[in-house]
């Protein structure tokens, strides 16, 4: 791609290199259009803002809100900004200053119908008055103002995984369907690259940045700007590297887990909608809202070759330190067996009991604590799976964020009821007592082994 005369814009660093994304708007739009409220989640720098521009109004007005600007410090604050959006851009009812829920409640009302749109949404689910707000907004979009108001908030993975530990983990919004960003086909990235109107390698673009739009745009915008393909790649690393950790995070260990495992040559959609692959199925979608792999002629397989070697790069001593040797998962009704295996094991190992270890989670989100500690902080989960534990929201978290790990660290007990969706080939004990006579002493064993970087 030859480089630009002076004065002409790159097309690259403008809004208008927007393109693709027709099955993200036609749902949105189609939800929207209903009175149905919707999610849009996608990873950081996947297109969200840029996509939310683009969306045209579905028979009522939208207005357009972003959260990353936002005072947070307190819910008055930011009832008090959703007022004031709603009333400089529809003309709405004035609101007294930092307004009550009532107030809020009454200017929406009053300028009804619309879409309230808020961006960066998912930056309101860590703070400490976020479970009250969020019911009070599921309450808006569930009885006082129905299809009367439509809500769309759009923000990362988290925002669909979100569920509030305030209210018997209630999602975000009741009635909102989640629409995932997917990579861009690469027929839109042939798309995007003939938007710079010169000759490229598309093959080689294809491998480096498959269908992310922040590695594209990236790679091309540098390429219009003069450089060499080579040092587009160079310089597109220098200031993605903080992106690539990002990305990591928000993949979680059940995105990475799907990542390690998805081989070169890929695996049939067919493998993900009901084969061996669906227990994988989660961080399948979780992949591919971060736009972290690619999807054409029925085969979903690795994405951005630049992204991918970075992972790979990643050496056991880059990867989240190991706190437990052993952590237990349990209902409070099974907290006896429980105490019995901690009672066994914690002279020898370091074992995360919870009714033990208040300290380590004082402070902490649970949404984002549980998965971490049972899927990255321990070497081992011991699930005693009963019929309260897989009645429960909580310890399902837990076993799914140890069930989606990558390697052979799960450890099941029957203790009346197996969790739902899990694998049919993983061994599992029974509870009865010729298998808790040699329990601790198989515990002591596994402990015993070695750390493999798997571990780690």
């Amino acid at each position: 791609m030859a480089s630009p005369l002076s004065g002409v814009v790159n097309p690259y660093r403008q809004r208008r290199s927007f393109v693709g994304r027709r099955s993200e708007l036609a749902a949105l739009s189609s939800l929207l259009g209903g009175g149905q409220s919707a999610l849009l989640v996608g990873g950081r720098r996947t297109g969200k803002t840029t996509l939310l521009e683009r969306l045209p109004e579905p028979g009522r007005p939208i207005v357009r809100c972003d959260a990353a600007g936002w005072d947070l410090s307190s819910e008055a604050a930011v009832r008090d900004a959703l007022a004031t959006a709603v009333i400089q851009q529809r003309g709405a009812p004035a609101a007294q200053h930092a307004p009550s829920r009532a107030d809020l409640e009454a200017v929406l009302a009053g300028a009804a119908p619309l879409i309230l749109a808020i961006d960066e949404a998912d930056r309101l689910l860590g703070e400490p008055w976020s479970g009250g707000f969020l019911s009070f907004l599921r309450y808006l979009d569930d009885s006082a103002l129905r299809t009367s108001v439509g809500f769309l908030l759009a923000g990362g993975p988290m925002l669909a995984a979100y569920r509030s530990p305030d209210d018997l983990g209630s999602p975000p919004l009741n009635t909102a369907e989640p629409v995932f960003i997917s990579p861009l086909a690469r027929n839109e990235v042939a798309e995007l690259a003939h938007l710079g109107q010169g000759p490229l390698d598309l093959t080689r673009l294809w491998a480096d940045a498959a269908g992310h739009p922040h590695l594209l745009s990236g790679l091309l915008a540098r390429i219009f700007d003069g450089l060499s393909y080579d040092d587009a790649v160079d310089g597109l690393l220098d200031v993605s590297l903080r992106d690539f950790s990002v990305w990591h995070r928000q993949l979680g260990a059940t995105g990475r887990a799907f990542l390690e495992r998805l081989p070169p040559q890929g695996v049939n959609r067919q493998e993900l909608a009901g084969g061996s692959w669906m227990h994988l199925r989660e961080g399948y979608v979780l992949a591919r809202c971060t736009c972290l792999l690619r999807a054409e002629d029925g085969l979903v397989q690795p994405g951005p070759g630049l992204f991918s070697s970075w992972l790979a790069s990643r050496d056991a001593t880059a990867r989240p330190p190991v706190d437990w040797d052993l952590a237990i998962s349990y209902a409070s009704e099974d907290e006896r067996l429980a105490a019995a295996v901690h009672a066994g094991l914690k002279s020898r190992f370091r074992v995360f009991f919870a009714a033990d270890q208040q300290a380590y989670l004082w402070g902490e989100q649970l949404g984002t604590a549980l998965p971490k500690l049972y899927g990255e902080r321990s070497r081992y989960v011991l699930v005693i799976s009963s019929v309260a534990y897989v009645a429960k929201y909580w310890p399902q978290v837990e076993f799914d964020a140890a069930a989606h790990r990558a390697g052979g660290n799960l450890l099941v007990i029957n203790a009346g009821q197996l969790p739902p969706g899990m694998q049919s080939d993983v061994v599992y004990r029974g509870s009865d007592p010729a298998s808790m006579v040699t329990l601790i002493s198989a515990l002591s064993e596994k402990l015993a082994r070695p750390s493999s970087p798997s571990d780690s």
